[in-house]
């Protein structure tokens, strides 16, 4: 998993909860052992949210949004059967 993206206005219905339950699904479904996410390091709210699934910070990467370079935190899940 990438990233996970609501727009604002969609934000705090619950979209964010069946994107990941998807995810987790379909993780499940390739017989994963984990799942990974980056998220940038100042979205604080997604970083709750992640860490409220479970999530736990591994590492981190530069990312790039055009020429600016920002930090994506490297996090992860175990996938439970």
């Amino acid at each position: 998993m990438e990233r996970i993206y609501i727009h604002q206005a969609f934000q705090n219905q619950g979209l964010g909860n069946r994107l990941f339950k998807k995810a987790l699904e379909r993780a499940s479904d390739l017989d994963k052992q984990f799942i990974w996410l980056g998220v940038w390091e100042e979205n604080h709210n997604a970083i709750q949210f992640y860490e409220k699934k479970g999530f736990t910070h591994v590492s981190a990467h530069p990312f790039y949004m055009g020429d600016e370079e920002q930090i994506d935190l490297i996090m992860k899940k175990a996938i439970h059967s």
